[in-house]
């Protein structure tokens, strides 16, 4: 299972219970923000970044310590606490083709769903997961092609032509047939009126 988070301790630990075979990734975001706090430059931020998460922390380890000597002030102290904050999680910087960790099944799920979904899930309802709901849940995810090739048939769409309920286009023409139907009723009456009848 792939985790990622800011590098707490909470979050690198939060699916210890499931006991399943993890790999946890620094993520990128904050990774990228704690080098901007301390470089101020985009160009040294993403040449950074881009050799921690290829090469790792021993690459860069000389020259920053190099740079916070030679930094003085606010900008020292940031660069200090971008050093500590990659050499704490310097065995998660490596993005996942650069280590060896097999095929992994990827849950999906990102930190809008934990601070939407999950947060108001267990808060707002007093709601929790199992353990063995989890488990089941990277199972799924794990066998996911094996199981659309046995469990789902998607049969061929076929459209069938249904019967047309539209009214042919009428060819002849009825309107002299019609005016003499209402010059008929008109004057038949005009005769009915004198007699006190009427036609409704």
């Amino acid at each position: 299972m792939i985790s990622g988070g800011d590098g707490n301790h909470w979050v690198r630990h939060s699916f210890d219970r499931l006991e399943v075979r993890q790999e946890f990734i620094l993520d990128q975001f904050h990774l990228k923000r704690a080098a901007q706090r301390a470089f101020h430059n985009r160009d040294d931020t993403n040449r950074v970044v881009k050799i921690l998460r290829t090469r790792g922390f021993g690459i860069v380890r000389d020259s920053l310590q190099n740079r916070i000597e030679q930094a003085e002030g606010k900008q020292k102290e940031q660069m200090k606490d971008f050093y500590q904050y990659i050499q704490n999680n310097q065995d998660v910087l490596l993005d996942l083709e650069h280590r060896e960790c097999g095929s992994p099944a990827f849950l999906g799920a990102i930190e809008g769903n934990v601070d939407k979904l999950v947060v108001h899930r267990m808060k707002s309802h007093g709601c929790c997961w199992r353990i063995q709901g989890l488990q089941a849940m990277l199972a799924l995810c794990r066998h996911k092609e094996e199981l659309s090739v046995h469990a789902y048939q998607y049969l061929p769409v076929s459209i069938t032509k249904l019967p047309c309920h539209r009214s042919a286009k009428i060819e002849e023409d009825y309107s002299e047939w019609l005016r003499n139907r209402c010059l008929y009723f008109q004057a038949l009456t005009r005769e009915n009126s004198g007699s006190g009848s009427y036609i409704t």
